[in-house]
């Protein structure tokens, strides 16, 4: 996810889910942080690791 330019919402739908809502709410459960939240902070952690 933090290595594309696709949008979450994008992303969400590709992966089945339907309602954005939803995916948030799992994603969440899952990893413990929102997918906006994962994205920034993987991102910038690919970026001091370059």
């Amino acid at each position: 996810m933090s290595q594309t330019k696709r949008t979450i919402s994008e992303i969400a739908f590709e992966l089945g889910f339907n309602d954005l809502k939803h995916f948030r709410k799992s994603f969440k459960k899952q990893f413990n942080e929102l997918p906006s939240q994962y994205r920034v902070k993987n991102h910038e952690d690919i970026q001091l690791n370059s």
